[in-house]
């Protein structure tokens, strides 16, 4: 079967979700497609794993098992490691999304001869949504609301790029650095992307609804390994004053975890101002052995490491930091 679009699904500690966004996938009206789903969750409940596994016998469908990690930017680059699709699409394990999506996502490359393509993000309304119309647009989040324009960049949730602007073929990888919910990670690679000259594309024809769900996930991963509230802190901080010196820098990095600081500290009391303070200060720290080791591309020379193959599953070991150009 040939492969027109990879869709690659990250997943961490969630359950009867991750196999209705699937269950999705199984419904499109475009059968060119494989899923490639890197699982970091040690253990599923035991109707998931079931379901999972039947999944197996799919052709198009790949279960890439982590063990002992989970960092959300390393599971996207695993992904891309055994892409062989044309398109590379990320979706996240919680999404609700139409029938025709992957048929319009094909579309929208063509039409746009975008390098990346993204689409709308809905949320949630008071209801448990059982289809796109019961998502609603969210009132912070811009894109939510546009109409098909030329943007900046997408959400991590639902995004889509050419094969040869990432990973082997174009040199692009997600940088796992992004430490804990990874914030910041996909708008630094959409920074890195538009200073090649790419184009983002956004499409009023690919709306998801994102439902955000309050088990597992990203805040699950920050958790993970901060153990901690502080350690979400010097995480959160971490990732903005990494994107800051990656752009433009010390004086940058600084700047912008100052600015962070300040809108945060605007909505709370004095002793969290000071716990936001001292969680700017340890996000600095944590940040210095990072920003001055690249320690090489996490992607495969040698070939093999994960053979090709149909309806497998696979384990990945520890990931190693991708080279981030």
């Amino acid at each position: 079967m040939e492969v027109v679009v990879s869709i690659i699904i990250p997943t961490f500690m969630r359950e009867r979700v991750l196999v209705e966004t699937l269950e999705y996938l199984w419904k499109q009206d475009f059968s060119c497609f494989e899923v490639i789903v890197v699982d970091q969750t040690p253990r599923h409940e035991p109707e998931v794993e079931a379901a999972l596994t039947g999944m197996r016998e799919r052709d198009n469908f790949h279960w890439l098992r982590a063990e002992g990690w989970a960092n959300l930017p390393a599971a996207r680059n695993r992904g891309l490691e055994r892409a062989q699709g044309e398109l590379v699409l990320f979706l996240d394990d919680d999404v609700i999304l139409d029938g025709d999506y992957l048929s319009q996502l094909t579309k929208a490359f063509a039409e746009s001869g975008a390098d990346s393509v993204v689409g709308p993000v809905l949320q949630r309304g008071e209801d448990e949504p059982r289809s796109l119309a019961d998502g609603i647009p969210n009132p912070e989040d811009p894109l939510g609301e546009l109409r098909s324009a030329w943007v900046e960049g997408g959400r991590g949730c639902n995004m889509a790029f050419r094969c040869e602007v990432l990973g082997r073929e174009g040199g692009l990888w997600f940088d796992p650095r992004y430490l804990g919910n990874a914030i910041l990670e996909e708008t630094d690679l959409f920074v890195r992307l538009r200073g090649r000259g790419g184009k983002v594309w956004l499409d009023e024809r690919l709306p998801v609804i994102h439902l955000a769900d309050r088990v597992g996930g990203c805040r699950a991963a920050t958790f993970r390994e901060g153990k901690r509230l502080p350690k979400h802190f010097v995480l959160f901080f971490h990732n903005h004053l990494l994107l800051g010196w990656k752009r433009n820098g010390f004086a940058g990095a600084l700047s912008g975890g100052w600015k962070q600081y300040r809108r945060l500290s605007e909505e709370v009391s004095f002793q969290r101002k000071l716990f936001l303070f001292l969680a700017l200060g340890g996000g600095g720290l944590r940040l210095l052995p990072t920003v001055f080791v690249d320690r090489g591309p996490q992607s495969s020379e040698e070939g093999g490491r994960f053979p090709v193959g149909h309806g497998d599953a696979e384990n990945l070991s520890s990931p190693e930091p991708a080279a981030t150009q």
